[in-house]
């Protein structure tokens, strides 16, 4: 995940309203899902769904949120927002 948000940092943005470092949105729209029969969902199933949703979801949030840190505040008193679909 770091490296992650360590290349969109060194992204361009096309704007002129932020520094091109500065990242004032984060998006985690990820979802891992199984399909099947209760009795046939295994062990390995329900850890690539923990790991997607709750660690891949921890470490997405922590990462953003510490890019959001380094921010100033804007007109609303707010560094980023952080949003999960």
């Amino acid at each position: 995940m770091s490296a992650v948000f360590t290349t969109i940092s060194t992204y361009a943005w096309p704007t002129s309203s932020a520094a091109p470092s500065e990242l004032r949105v984060a998006v985690y729209n990820v979802g891992f899902v199984v399909r099947k029969p209760f009795l046939r969902v295994s062990a390995a199933n329900v850890q690539g769904v923990v790991d997607a949703n709750v660690h891949g979801a921890f470490a997405f949030a922590r990462q953003a949120v510490e890019a959001f840190q380094k921010n100033a505040l804007d007109e609303r008193g707010k560094r980023g927002t952080l949003i999960f679909t």
